[in-house]
């Protein structure tokens, strides 16, 4: 199994790790890291690659861009939708920026 997923950086203080939750998607307050979630469920080898910064520099790209489309966006998603994508990814660029949010690429394998 290999996924990509957005979630609270390792080591948190409680504080910052609710402060992660409000920058990142919902799954952002799953509890426990992936590594011991994927073991748990009978994988034994995992491993992880971080993203972060690659994905960072392409959410900032996908910003711009919904920006400088922003007309054809709309029509396509709708204002509210619209508004919606620009205020998560602003909020996820703003947790990833202060250390609260990592981009990961997990591999498992049984």
């Amino acid at each position: 199994m290999a996924f990509f997923t957005i979630h609270a950086a390792p080591r948190l203080s409680a504080a910052d790790r609710k402060r992660a939750r409000r920058h990142g998607p919902r799954l952002v307050n799953a509890r426990g890291d992936y590594t011991a979630v994927l073991r748990a469920a009978g994988f034994g080898r995992v491993a992880s690659v971080d993203v972060t910064r690659e994905f960072r520099r392409i959410s900032a790209r996908w910003m711009r861009a919904r920006e400088r489309h922003r007309d054809a966006v709309i029509a396509s998603v709708g204002e509210a939708r619209y508004r919606e994508l620009r205020r998560d990814s602003a909020l996820t660029q703003r947790g990833i920026e202060l250390g609260l949010l990592r981009r990961s690429l997990f591999v498992a394998t049984a």
